[in-house]
């Protein structure tokens, strides 16, 4: 009986044994195959002062490459974009890049990029400084403490985090624009030398030890809005089958003949492996065929061209070469819409359908500050900073703000300023969307009609259609954005404080957007002195510098924020302030009653969440 009982254990061990064997066989392909991690910190600056020398591409360069590593497999949640950068935020982003290196694994990639200022300080042989934004003058003594020592500040803080993953460092610094002072007074030098690599590192360097770099191309017939080194290093990733390796030991031909043979750039190669980014027929060693090389010689006679055949054949032709197909694609659609009405008029989506552009997509108009013609878009994401869209026929009408860095609250010398304003906070807020108007019944009562929103919020006997949806409260403010998010692709809800601050101010550290004066205010608001003591439609007065209506007076609007009677501690990245069992939020903007202090932009009002009154409103942000 006991001979028995082993045997059959002995033959149901061996089965076990047998069904592990097989269940490790059939997961060891899935485990060879998981996708490797892939990360980026991207680093753009150009708004330096006069002393320092402003640049043109830096932000385009750090957004173009974004584009592209999206484009390669990093998720978008995992590049992340700085620009005009001071260097606090520098150090910050980097500390951050930091800590994220260390969380990799041997499989991964990580790619780090600075495109902006860089320079050689004064007696320091083959030392190499990142300059950030609002330094001090360079004629300063304090000038080159107010910048980054990349081999101490960056190189040595990414080495700390002992990461295993493929580090790649690449830098587009030594700019020909930057106007240092004479080296005898410890001006230092404009190029640098080149800082050799760690192991399992590529640190590349737009330009040769004493060059400098170009801010842009020298050639004719190729893009301006990128520098030189940029647009060769976006085509360059996008060449199929080629080790990170031998893409940029290729750079140096194609750089050099954008620049004239005024800079060559270099790299530093010590990586344990070489990854291939864009998989494909060509394995790794010398560059293949360029891929824009074609597109360079017919961009500027299809450019030259009429009508839009010629643009989507090109862009047809030339789709391997992303930098290239964009430039066909925003002209061809610019020429496609210079028919149409202008975004916002009642007869814009009739005129769209007539065209048979796609539905879900809508107009885009870019820059407040300039004239240029709409373009049509089907993903947000894809939109140039303060291009418009809509995303449905009832949604709201949105503004993509770029990603930044801002100092929210007051100084304590603002007139009119109250304590709950400050301290002021330095705040890096990431790129997003912003509705362009306070929302409107007529976007209220689509909702009301699909059955999401509460009927029988009253108008006050004002009127509805494009006035502001009023007498709502906080929860109905987010029923509205879960609405609005069903609806489309997007995750839309309430903005963050930080994000309406930063909004509003659009780009400006004034009283109100509009200056420290509030003599044209009523040009730009409705308050007290001009609503006629109610609301009016909306977009009825003149926008903010980021192209947004009545973010100043007209409602106050709802944020997502429970208010804190202190910046204090205050989320440095924007994100809004939540407290368990919160009763009261924040409120902004000021509204139709309001005096020219409570419509600033620091100011801070809070009400209970389920307050509805005829002043209060609200408009939305959608994540991107």
């Amino acid at each position: 009986m006991t001979g028995g009982v082993l045997n059959i254990l002995k033959r149901g061990l061996g089965w076990l044994a047998g069904l592990l064997a097989i269940v490790l066989l059939w997961l060891a392909p899935a485990a060879a195959q998981t996708p490797e991690r892939r990360v980026a910190l991207l680093i753009g600056n150009a708004a330096y002062s006069e002393q320092v020398g402003q640049l043109n591409n830096p932000v385009n360069d750090v957004n173009a490459l974004r584009d592209t590593l999206i484009g390669l497999g990093f998720k978008r949640e995992d590049v992340v974009v700085v620009t005009n950068a001071n260097r606090f935020q520098m150090l910050s982003a980097i500390g951050r890049f930091r800590t994220t290196l260390a969380g990799l694994s041997p499989g991964d990639v990580a790619f780090f990029y600075f495109s902006g200022h860089g320079a050689q300080p004064a007696g320091r042989e083959g030392r190499l400084n990142l300059i950030p934004v609002g330094t001090s003058a360079p004629t300063d003594e304090a000038f080159w403490f107010d910048t980054l020592a990349f081999e101490t500040d960056v190189l040595s803080t990414f080495e700390a985090a002992r990461t295993n993953a493929v580090l790649i460092l690449a830098v587009d610094a030594c700019r020909n624009e930057l106007r240092l002072p004479n080296r005898s007074l410890g001006g230092g030098d404009k190029g640098f030398g080149v800082v050799p690599a760690a192991s399992g590192m590529l640190i590349a360097f737009a330009a040769d030890q004493g060059q400098s770099a170009k801010d842009q191309p020298s050639a004719s017939g190729v893009r301006t809005d990128l520098s030189p080194y940029a647009q060769a290093l976006i085509e360059g990733l996008q060449m199929p089958g080629q080790a990170i390796s031998a893409v940029f030991t290729g750079l140096r031909p194609r750089v050099v003949n954008l620049t004239g043979g005024a800079q060559e750039p270099t790299v530093q190669i010590k990586l344990n492996r070489d990854p291939v980014l864009r998989p494909g027929a060509v394995g790794p060693g010398p560059l293949p065929v360029d891929v824009c090389e074609g597109a360079r010689r017919d961009w500027d006679v299809v450019r030259a061209s009429s009508g839009t055949e010629a643009l989507a054949a090109f862009e047809r032709a030339h789709a391997g070469c992303v930098v290239y197909a964009s430039l066909a694609r925003e002209e061809r659609v610019r020429r496609q819409n210079a028919s149409l009405p202008q975004p916002g008029g009642d007869d814009f989506l009739n005129a769209l359908r007539e065209s048979q552009v796609d539905p879900k997509v809508l107009d885009a108009r870019v820059t407040p500050s300039t004239t240029r013609a709409p373009v049509i878009f089907v993903n947000p994401a894809t939109l140039p900073d303060f291009a418009l869209f809509r995303e449905c026929e009832d949604c709201p009408e949105m503004v993509v703000l770029p990603g930044g860095s801002f100092q929210m609250g007051s100084p304590s010398t603002e007139a009119g300023r109250n304590a709950d304003e400050g301290p002021q906070k330095w705040v890096n807020v990431g790129r997003f969307a912003m509705s362009r108007f306070e929302t409107t019944w007529a976007e209220w009562d689509a909702c009301v009609t699909a059955g999401r929103c509460i009927s029988g919020r009253s108008d006050h006997s004002w009127g509805k259609g494009r006035r502001p949806v009023i007498n709502v409260d906080w929860v109905d403010a987010r029923i509205f954005a879960g609405f609005v998010s069903g609806r489309t692709s997007g995750v839309y809800r309430l903005p963050s404080e930080a994000e309406w601050e930063y909004a509003a101010r659009g780009g400006t550290s004034t009283r109100w957007s509009i200056g420290d004066s509030d003599g044209q205010l009523g040009t730009y608001a409705w308050l007290r002195s001009n609503s006629g003591g109610r609301t009016q439609p909306v977009g009825g007065r003149t926008a903010n510098p980021w192209g947004l209506f009545d973010v100043h007076g007209n409602v106050l609007e709802w944020v997502q924020d429970c208010y804190v009677n202190s910046y204090s501690g205050a989320s440095p990245n924007g994100a809004a302030s939540t407290i368990a069992g919160c009763a009261s939020r924040v409120i902004r903007g000021g509204s139709w009653d309001g005096i020219p202090l409570s419509l600033r932009s620091a100011h801070r009002s809070w009400i209970d969440s389920s307050t509805r009154r005829y002043y209060l409103g609200f408009r939305l942000s959608r994540s991107l």
